[in-house]
């Protein structure tokens, strides 16, 4: 067998590199002018997490462990790939909104109100208001990159836990050894 590596060293590297695919997705859909509030992409953020979760399980099991890992080791593999993932691309997001793209989280208000009129007609003006004034206040580069992180690392969790049961492959208790017959 062989000798057992870090799980944080592991987790940077392929931490870095799902970071590096899920800051691309960012920055290719500010450049395509998609909107920031509303992305459709981020759909392909969370499949890049799970999959890169389950890459790193099964390249660390592979690779450091001789093609077995128990339930725990894989899903503290998964997970700490996923945060550190999740860290990296929260500092990107609070310095991309922040020093790049400080007019993406903006609030259109009219078609704010348009918005909320339309999905909930019996809404009166203060109401109205309130739900701007809240909007304005956490969509600043802290509240996204924090509510970012927290997010992510929330889904790091629920995926590591699948890719541990994807992944997950028990030594046998006996070797078999057939030459010693």
């Amino acid at each position: 067998m062989q000798q057992e590596h870090s799980i944080w060293k592991h987790g940077l590297k392929f931490g870095g590199f799902l970071s590096v695919f899920m800051i691309l997705i960012t920055v290719i859909s500010y450049l395509s002018g998609v909107d920031q509030q509303n992305n459709p992409y981020g759909f392909i953020g969370f499949i890049l997490l799970f999959l890169g979760i389950v890459f790193s399980i099964l390249q660390y099991r592979n690779t450091y462990l001789g093609g077995y890992i128990a339930f725990g080791k894989a899903f503290s593999t998964g997970f700490v790939t996923g945060v550190l993932a999740a860290l990296i691309v929260s500092i990107f997001l609070y310095l991309f909104y922040s020093f790049v793209a400080t007019d993406a989280l903006n609030i259109d208000e009219d078609a704010m109100v348009q918005k909320l009129q339309e999905t909930n007609p019996d809404m009166s003006e203060e109401m109205m208001e309130m739900s701007i004034k809240y909007a304005k206040k956490f969509l600043t580069p802290f509240w996204v990159s924090f509510m970012s992180l927290f997010w992510n690392v929330g889904w790091a969790a629920l995926f590591s836990l699948l890719g541990a049961l994807i992944t997950k492959k028990n030594a046998p208790l006996f070797e078999s050894n057939a030459d010693s017959e």
